[in-house]
């Protein structure tokens, strides 16, 4: 599609999910977002230990 014209967008159908749906779709993002964090924390943690142990090594 090289251009988008108004009135053919707006004849198109578009599908929304339920309110109870959607409800979920965000639980489920929230707790995705919540373990990403979670993960990154302990990513962080951890590279700290390896610099800190890198550190002492090359003393």
């Amino acid at each position: 599609m090289t251009n988008l014209v108004a009135k053919d967008f707006l004849k198109e159908t578009v599908f929304v999910p339920s309110l109870a749906e959607q409800k979920q779709i965000g639980i489920l993002l929230n707790t995705l977002d919540k373990f990403i964090t979670l993960h990154q924390l302990k990513l962080d943690r951890l590279m700290s230990i390896k610099k800190g142990l890198l550190q002492q090594l090359f003393v």
